[in-house]
C-alpha cells in the first residue's frame, strides 16, 4: 500500500506532466481523434471531445484567433471560447483523456474561420503536433 504523502507525490508528478504537454497516449502508441468545433450562433466556438473522452479541465486548455487569446469556458463535456470576430486563423490546444482516466494527450487544431462555417464540423488541417519538451528555466 502507498503512503499517503507518496500517492499524492504521484498524482502531483502525473499532473506537472500532463499541464507540460507531455502526450502521455502517445507515448503508449495510442491514437486519439482530434475533437470536433462548431461556431454558435451566439458568437462562440464550441470544441467537443471525440466520444469515449472528455476534456482534462485541470490542464492548459487554449484557443487563439490570429494569434490571440480566447476568453475560455472549460465545461464538461465542452470547451467554449468567446470569438473576439467571425474570421480569421483558429488555434486550439486541448488535453482530451479517455474515460476511464488511464490516459490523456495533447491535440493542437488549426483551421480557418470564416463566417460561413458556422455549422462545424472536423478540422480538415487539424493533425495533431508533437508535444514540446518542458521548458529548461536556469
Amino acid at each position: 500500500m502507498i503512503s499517503g504523502t507518496r500517492a499524492a507525490g504521484v498524482k502531483l508528478l502525473a499532473f506537472l506532466l500532463l499541464a507540460s504537454g507531455a502526450e502521455v497516449g502517445a507515448q503508449a502508441g495510442i491514437t486519439v481523434s482530434e475533437p470536433s468545433y462548431r461556431v454558435l450562433e451566439k458568437g462562440a466556438l464550441e470544441l467537443v471531445p471525440p466520444p469515449g473522452h472528455h476534456f482534462n479541465t485541470q490542464a492548459p486548455n487554449r484557443v487563439r484567433l490570429d494569434g490571440k487569446d480566447l476568453v475560455l469556458r472549460v465545461e464538461e463535456p465542452r470547451i467554449t471560447a468567446r470569438l473576439s470576430k467571425t474570421a480569421g486563423n483558429v488555434e486550439a490546444t486541448t488535453f482530451i483523456c479517455d474515460a476511464a482516466k488511464s490516459y490523456c494527450a495533447r491535440k493542437v487544431l488549426r483551421f480557418n474561420l470564416t463566417p460561413s462555417k458556422t455549422g462545424g464540423g472536423k478540422a480538415t488541417s487539424g493533425k495533431p503536433e508533437p508535444a514540446e519538451p518542458p521548458s529548461q528555466t536556469r
